[in-house]
């Protein structure tokens, strides 16, 4: 079991607690075979927000988790679905790093240490995550991504955990 450092930016585990997916409700009928073949299993809190929520395609966060998705699907399908994971980081000083990021947005962020087994997990590079470039040059951001390869002199390593996991303690 490997532990990691996941920012709730909503403060709303519990220590002691399970993150699970969750099957998505008040889809449209018209919806619903998708919804399925994207993730038959459920979704995380990410999934939904990115996949489920109603946000134009055209959202830059929302099209370039597709694209990994998608291109995950074609070449890397063994690697957990960010659709049915949560992330996190592999050292608390990341963690908070993440945290203070986003901290005006979400004041309530809280990071908690959550644990799951170790080899479910991918370690991608967040900061490989843009799509203000060629297609040629962002399909292979994708490639590294999923490879969990950088070009970046300073990269942030985020870790996809695939639901369930364990809510060890807050930290903070």
């Amino acid at each position: 079991m490997g532990k990691y450092f996941r920012v709730d930016r909503i403060n709303k585990y519990q220590a002691g607690s399970a993150i699970r997916l969750a099957l998505p409700v008040g889809i449209p009928d018209d919806f619903k075979g998708i919804t399925l073949k994207m993730s038959p299993n459920g979704y995380s809190s990410h999934g939904e927000n990115y996949f489920l929520k109603p946000v134009p395609a055209t959202d830059t966060s929302s099209s370039i988790d597709f694209s990994l998705e998608l291109f995950r699907r074609a070449f890397y399908p063994h690697l957990p679905s960010r659709y049915s994971s949560v992330f996190a980081c592999e050292e608390l000083a990341g963690a908070e790093k993440f945290r203070s990021l986003i901290i005006n947005q979400f004041p309530e962020a809280a990071i908690y240490e959550i644990e799951c087994d170790s080899s479910s997990v991918h370690r991608g590079d967040m900061k490989l995550l843009n799509n203000l470039t060629t297609t040629l040059v962002y399909a292979e951001r994708l490639d590294l991504y999923w490879r969990g390869k950088t070009v970046n002199a300073d990269p942030f390593w985020e870790i996809l955990a695939p639901l369930p996991v364990k809510v060890i303690k807050k930290i903070n």
